[in-house]
């Protein structure tokens, strides 16, 4: 049985002359060793413990933060060249003041979805075509019909796999 405690020789056991101690069976000992951690390992494994290495590879989730204090028609590069591919699912913005209209490109291509109405309610586009930025990529915030905003707080949540 797997569960059966191990119990080691005891080490003050005198040799035989062929230099094994007597009446231990060290591959039985090898065998329940081998057993125990097989027993450790599935107990370890993704279907008994309800973790999914899969999914804590894949769908890593985070996001971009940031603030334009007094914004202007203008675009502002987030991302310049970006070094790990990611996937933007959401913009999220909202200003203290003011209004404006912005919109994400990734190299000059809008984001599916649409741009983001900025007020001072907070406001959440969803993006799930033309959304994945690729290494080596541009992502820039183009800001327009600008009335005075201030403090454009926004959030940009993009997905990721770990390799």
């Amino acid at each position: 049985m797997p569960d059966d405690p191990i119990t080691m020789p005891d080490s003050s056991a005198s040799l035989t002359k062929d230099g094994q101690l007597p009446d231990h069976n060290y591959y039985g000992i090898f065998q329940r060793l081998v057993e125990r951690f097989n027993t450790l390992r599935n107990q370890a494994d993704d279907t008994e413990t309800g973790l999914d290495t899969k999914a804590a590879k894949e769908g890593q989730t985070e996001s971009y933060e940031g603030l334009i204090l007094v914004a202007a028609n203008q675009a502002y590069i987030l991302v310049l060249k970006c070094t790990k591919a990611r996937t933007i699912t959401e913009v999220t913005m909202k200003s203290t003041s003011g209004t404006c209209t912005a919109a994400l490109t990734i190299d000059g291509v809008a984001l599916g979805g649409g741009a983001n109405s900025v007020t001072s309610s907070e406001a959440s586009v969803a993006h799930t075509s033309a959304n994945f930025l690729d290494v080596g990529q541009t992502l820039t915030l183009t800001i327009s019909a600008n009335s005075s905003a201030l403090n454009v707080n926004f959030s940009i949540a993009y997905t990721y796999d770990l390799i």
